[in-house]
């Protein structure tokens, strides 16, 4: 809706995901500028307002929603906010409970390893660095994630092979 500072980004979102046509492998995050603490300030909500887009579970369980009418055989990862700082329903909870609700998705909590590198920011935003020491967490943490649940992501190699859109290498960088 137009009452949050975030929309016009839903569109502009949207159409950069299905330019990129269907991969094999998506990473979400978000949470930090969408928390009550953030600029947005987006209502939380609760797992009863999934379908309300207007709330954090919501938006997130429409992303996802989208990612798999793009990429119907796409894994998503999706990943604890990268302010260690902002509230939990945020940075954990409502990723980890929209996770549980589709098959080929995943929740990684990288928490742990942020507070290892929070010297890498600069007025409250990582460095250059910051941003590809979270890339290499993001790549470990969801890299032993992917291999406890080998038996969920065994056919990742396959991912969106039967697509429609035959033009697109779902392994190639967006």
């Amino acid at each position: 809706t137009s009452k949050y500072n975030s929309s016009p980004y839903v569109p502009k979102g949207m159409k950069y995901v299905e330019s990129l046509g269907a991969k094999a492998l998506y990473v979400i995050s978000l949470g930090t500028n969408d928390s009550e603490s953030g600029e947005q300030n987006v209502p939380i909500g609760s797992p009863k307002t999934v379908n309300d887009r207007t709330t954090f579970y919501g938006a997130l369980n429409y992303i996802v929603t989208e990612v798999n009418r793009i990429a119907p055989s796409a894994y998503v990862l999706l990943v604890s906010a990268f302010d260690v700082s902002v509230n939990i329903e945020y940075r954990i909870n409502a990723p980890k409970y929209i996770a549980s609700l589709y098959k080929n998705a995943i929740f990684i909590d990288i928490t742990e390893e942020l507070k290892k590198i929070t010297k890498y920011t600069r007025d409250g935003h990582y460095v250059t660095f910051g941003y590809y020491s979270i890339g290499a967490i993001i790549d470990s943490v969801g890299g032993k994630a992917i291999a406890e649940n080998e038996n969920a992501w065994l056919d990742i190699g396959n991912a969106n092979v039967n697509s429609t859109v035959t033009n697109i290498n779902p392994y190639e960088k967006a």
